[in-house]
């Protein structure tokens, strides 16, 4: 896909052949008839906010990690339950400038919210944790990856409000209240 390319113009139409040569005017037209459009979103559509993306060259989030964390074995380790339960501080660094409230939603985010107000989204899929889909007012939202919005101790399985957590989260590493372990994930 091409960096200028919005992640969101991608579409299948079942009621007709789309040609793969479409222009930009034939898809507008497409997207005002449609009745019930889907959106599957990452990144992307965050970058404008100010929102790293994982793979861009030294400054992407996998570029930063390997220079913050340089035990860590592989950028994604940041992602892996067993790194998490040995070390969490990357996680929480990155949820700490990743927290909601440190970023506002993109126009592409308000453009999808468009389509909801006016009855044709039947769903949007984000693979993003930031919530800044929530924060445009989308309600037909399934956040594939967990977001910001629930934690979870994983030893005695305390829900918490992800918004609760803020002050510990931004003062260090989160303890559960209950078990006083690190071992509190984002769902």
């Amino acid at each position: 896909m091409c960096a200028r390319t919005p992640p969101f113009l991608f579409f299948l139409s079942v009621d007709r052949q789309v040609a793969t040569n479409t222009s930009f005017e034939e898809v507008v037209s497409l997207m005002r008839e449609a009745k019930n459009i889907i959106f599957v979103i990452g990144a992307g559509v965050s970058t404008s906010c100010g929102i790293p993306d994982f793979r861009s060259k030294d400054v992407g989030l996998y570029s930063v990690l390997k220079t913050r964390y340089p035990t860590l074995p592989a950028p994604e380790a940041m992602f892996d339950m067993k790194f998490f339960l040995y070390d969490p501080r990357p996680f929480f660094d990155f949820a700490k400038e990743l927290f909601p409230g440190n970023f506002e939603p993109s126009p592409s985010h308000r453009f999808i919210k468009a389509f909801e107000e006016k009855g044709s989204l039947l769903r949007c899929y984000s693979q993003n944790i930031d919530t800044l889909e929530s924060q445009a007012g989308i309600k037909k939202l399934v956040q594939c990856h967990g977001s910001f919005t629930l934690a979870t101790c994983l030893i005695c399985h305390t829900k918490v409000q992800g918004q609760s957590l803020k002050e510990t989260i931004f003062a260090g590493v989160y303890l559960c209240t209950n078990t006083h372990a690190t071992n509190l994930y984002l769902s």
